[in-house]
C-alpha cells in the first residue's frame, strides 16, 4: 500500500488517470487497510482505486463508506445448473435432493459443482453431519474433514442455512432427508440458528485475526456444537 500512494503521487505517463488495482482486498493487513484509508480520504483528481474482494465484509466499513460498491453476480440456481451440468454424471444423480440445496445453488458452490474429487467429499461431509446432527455422538471424523478440507466450513454454513429453510417450508416433519433420517430427527429452527451463530463467530475469528489456529477454533466449534444438541436432545 505504500508502494501504492507512492504512484498515485506521480503524474500519469500515458493518458490521464492512474489506476491500481488491489485484488482479494479482504486480505489486507490492518496496517494496509489504514494506509488505503488516507489515500480514499484525500484522492487526487486523477486517480482510480479498484478493490477486488469474495468477502466485503471483512473490509472496514469506513473504507466500504467511501468507496462505489459494484456486486457482480453469475448466474444462480438452475440457470447455473444448466451452464455446468454436461456430462457430469454425479452432479445429474444428485438433482433430486431432499434438501432442496440446487435450488439456491451459487457461485461459492462452484468448488463441489465443478470438482468430482470435492463432490465426492462434500457428499461424505454432508453425511457425517447429517448424522451428527441427528444423533450428536461420535464427531471425530466429521470434526478431521472440517479441519482438512479449506472448503468444509463453507459447507457446514450451507448445509445449515438449507436445513433452517426446510424447517421454515415445510409443515411435514416427517420428509426422509436420507435413507434414515428424517427432518424431525434434525434440530429446531432455533437451535440451528444458535448453530449458524457459532459457526459465523468462529469464521470471522479465522479470517480477522492472521495468528488464529484454525484448528483449535474448528475444534471447539463442533465441541459447542455438541454440547447445545446434547442439551436440547
Amino acid at each position: 500500500m505504500r508502494f501504492a500512494n507512492d504512484f498515485l503521487q506521480k503524474t500519469a505517463h500515458i493518458g490521464i488517470f492512474q489506476t491500481i488495482l488491489i485484488n482479494d482486498a479482504h486480505h489486507m493487513t490492518p496496517a494496509a487497510a489504514n494506509a488505503l484509508l488516507k489515500t480514499l480520504e484525500e484522492p487526487s483528481d486523477n486517480s482510480v482505486i479498484l478493490l477486488l474482494s469474495e468477502d466485503a465484509d471483512m473490509l472496514l466499513p469506513t473504507i466500504i463508506s467511501r468507496c462505489r460498491v459494484i456486486n457482480i453476480r453469475s448466474l444462480v440456481g438452475e440457470a447455473l445448473l444448466k451452464s455446468i451440468q454436461g456430462n457430469n454424471q454425479n452432479l445429474n444423480s444428485s438433482l433430486n435432493d431432499p434438501l432442496n440445496e440446487f435450488m439456491y445453488v451459487n457461485s461459492t458452490h462452484m468448488t463441489e459443482l465443478t470438482n468430482e474429487e470435492q463432490q465426492a467429499q462434500y457428499q461424505t461431509f454432508k453425511s457425517l453431519l447429517l448424522s451428527f446432527l441427528a444423533s450428536p455422538e461420535d464427531a471425530k471424523a466429521l470434526q478431521k474433514l472440517l479441519i482438512t478440507n479449506t472448503h468444509a466450513l463453507g459447507w457446514l454454513e450451507k448445509i445449515i442455512v438449507n436445513i433452517t429453510r426446510l424447517r421454515l417450508t415445510l409443515s411435514n416433519d416427517d420428509v426422509w432427508i436420507t435413507d434414515n433420517i428424517q427432518l424431525s430427527n434434525l434440530p429446531s429452527s432455533e437451535i440451528l440458528n444458535q448453530i449458524y451463530k457459532m459457526m459465523t463467530n468462529s469464521s470471522k475469528l479465522i479470517k480477522s485475526i492472521t495468528q488464529t489456529n484454525q484448528q483449535f477454533v474448528l475444534e471447539k466449534l463442533v465441541v459447542e456444537i455438541r454440547q447445545l444438541l446434547k442439551t436440547h436432545s
